[in-house]
């Protein structure tokens, strides 16, 4: 056979590559779907043997198709993000169930992501260094992100900061569907290049709620506790919360984390303290450089991601 009957114009190539959105679109749909070989053979080679994509990207009108290609592939992500994603958050109210849903939609999508890059492998191969435009997998992760970040994140990362404040309070959370969600904001990050992304909002959110959390109970040890038994809380609460920070966090945030603790426990209320240690020492005021040491001695180190810790027991 001739290599012009071998070729498909911009119209069938259009019309395959629809039926492989419509099948990928399945997986957001909540079916398991998989491929056949017919299948992927269809979808990633025209049947009579060259690369459907291939034969649309290699002709006199290539740098046209592919540009085609290229806004059809965007197009398809953010209408099944506008149709499938968004619909299913917005009447979650519920902190645990607006996270799992996001949680559940996320994976989909990252299945949906690697089927359709396949099938799209030449653009990225090809017409994307040409252009400078995004490669395919960094263009869906930016599309979902800045659909659903940009409608959602007043929702999102307050349900996330209810959930960490919960499992402060000993209270029972599902810490794997948390662990997934700070995922989610970190995986984001590393594969998308803008300014600012739900990660960099997460992490301000939950330095901001962790200094609120935390000022509270430095207030609350001031008013009930002897200093003994405060410098004794204190030192409860960092170990606790190095360790409930290493099953979520990275170490970098981590380590900031435990600053900002620290800090509203100890470096805010330095005056406070002094002052309790004295009345309590019989007018006795203690030194104030003798107090930053021994506040200074405070264990800040990481336990790791493998260290069991009881959140209820309290001192």
């Amino acid at each position: 056979m001739s290599e012009m009957a071998n070729k498909i114009n911009l119209k069938e190539g259009l019309k395959i590559l629809d039926e492989a959105f419509s099948k990928t679109r399945m997986i957001m749909e909540g079916h398991d779907i998989k491929f056949s070989a017919e299948e992927y053979l269809k979808f990633y080679e025209y049947p009579i043997c060259p690369l459907c994509v291939y034969q649309l990207c290699a002709q006199r009108t290539s740098f046209e198709n592919s540009s085609i290609l290229y806004e059809r592939y965007k197009y398809g992500l953010e209408e099944c993000i506008h149709s499938l994603v968004l619909p299913s958050l917005e009447d979650k109210n519920d902190a645990s169930l607006l996270l799992t849903e996001l949680v559940a939609k996320w994976s989909s999508y990252q299945k949906m992501v690697k089927w359709l890059s396949r099938f799209l492998c030449y653009l990225d191969r090809y017409y994307i260094p040409r252009v400078g435009a995004l490669g395919l997998l960094e263009l869906a992760f930016r599309c979902f992100h800045n659909l659903v970040n940009a409608k959602f994140n007043a929702k999102l990362i307050p349900a996330a900061m209810s959930l960490i404040n919960q499992d402060r309070d000993g209270e029972k959370i599902d810490r794997n569907l948390l662990k997934n969600v700070v995922d989610y904001f970190y995986t984001v990050k590393s594969l998308i290049e803008v300014e600012c992304t739900c990660y960099d909002d997460f992490e301000k959110a939950l330095f901001t709620y962790s200094s609120a959390y935390y000022s509270q109970v430095a207030s609350h040890g001031l008013l009930h506790y002897s200093y003994a038994d405060y410098m004794h809380k204190v030192e409860w609460c960092l170990k606790q919360e190095c360790e409930r920070a290493s099953h979520f966090f990275n170490l970098p945030l981590r380590q900031k984390l435990m600053q900002v603790v620290k800090s509203c426990l100890v470096d805010h209320v330095l005056t406070k303290l002094a002052e309790k240690h004295a009345v309590e020492c019989y007018g006795n005021y203690t030194d104030y450089q003798d107090l930053l040491s021994k506040c200074a001695e405070l264990n800040l180190q990481d336990p790791g991601p493998d260290r069991n810790w009881n959140m209820v027991q309290q001192p």
